[in-house]
């Protein structure tokens, strides 16, 4: 019977395992942070989505002429349909003015437990809550806000962030040509 004996240099010295076990924790953390950057930029991207959605809703409702389901028959026809974005509670709902001068609520919506409503401008200005109002004949885009009525023509932008404000998304809504997007 032949006896076998261990060689010098056969396998793999301490060092050599340290060295290979940190490469590999480097590479995975690497990884993990990446994939939760991507996650994040992912919600704000479902919650931007979101609200250009609600937007899109709204100019259906508008340019369909659908009824509200108010209590009061003669009260349902709409008057006009908004979406209304408030920044301090990071709802928006799709509303009806009927021609009864009542709100009647179509849909409410609410982002994502991560991201939330950083700001709304529109000239350089900033709102608490503004309501886009969609109005026939061709879907004419006004707004309102916590400050009144915005004059003019202005370029609204509505930004939606992580709640780390690691990522964040710019949604425009140009009253001019009634373009949303992000």
């Amino acid at each position: 019977m032949k006896q076998t004996s261990l060689k010098s240099g056969a396998g793999f010295t301490l060092i050599e395992l340290i060295v290979t076990i940190f490469i590999i924790t480097l590479i995975a953390g690497v990884s993990v942070a990446n994939y939760r950057k991507g996650e994040r930029s992912r919600q704000a991207a479902i919650a931007a989505d979101g609200v250009i959605g609600a937007f899109n809703f709204t100019q259906n409702l508008t340019l369909s002429g659908r009824q509200t389901s108010n209590n009061n028959a003669s009260c349902r026809t709409a008057a006009y349909y908004f979406l209304r974005v408030d920044t301090s509670t990071n709802i928006y709902e799709v509303k009806a003015r009927n021609i009864c001068a009542g709100d009647d609520l179509i849909e409410t919506y609410s982002l994502p437990g991560n991201v939330r409503f950083r700001e709304i401008t529109a000239d350089a200005t900033s709102y608490v809550w503004t309501e886009t109002r969609f109005a026939l004949p061709f879907g004419q885009i006004t707004f309102d806000s916590d400050l009144g009525v915005i004059p003019g023509n202005p370029t609204l932008n509505i930004v939606v962030e992580t709640l780390d404000g690691s990522v964040s998304r710019t949604i425009t809504v140009d009253s001019v040509t009634g373009r949303i997007d992000q």
